[in-house]
């Protein structure tokens, strides 16, 4: 039984482990020279973190806000199952109509959806 060794396998992975010594350097100086960064500039980090918590809390609101509008605008809330009904295909004007008028004379959303063959998501 001879056993042979595979040197184009060895210099593939003598140049893969090279790749990712480099790819570690990079990574560690990178760390460092962040790191290095931060301590010279601690004041500017002091005053600019409450600016941006600032600015994620009004764009968290904003999207929220949006959110709901748009909830708002493409479906219907059914109070008695406490969440939103959206349909399958977007409602048109003379349907949404008739969904209102019907749910004022008292019928369940299930019962409109199938008088008037709207299927919810």
């Amino acid at each position: 039984m001879s056993f042979t060794i595979d040197f184009e396998r060895e210099e593939k992975k003598d140049e893969i482990e090279a790749k990712m010594n480099e790819i570690r350097e990079k990574a560690k100086n990178g760390i460092r020279e962040a790191w290095n960064w931060c301590l010279d500039n601690k004041n500017l980090i002091a005053a600019g973190i409450p600016l941006v918590i600032f600015g994620v809390r009004k764009i968290d609101k904003h999207l929220e806000i949006s959110r709901g509008e748009r909830l708002r605008n493409s479906c219907i809330y059914d109070r008695s199952m406490g969440m939103y009904l959206e349909s399958k295909k977007p409602l048109t004007t003379a349907q949404k109509l008739d969904i209102d008028q019907l749910h004022k004379n008292g019928m369940s959303y299930s019962e409109i959806a199938k008088k008037l063959h709207i299927k919810w998501k």
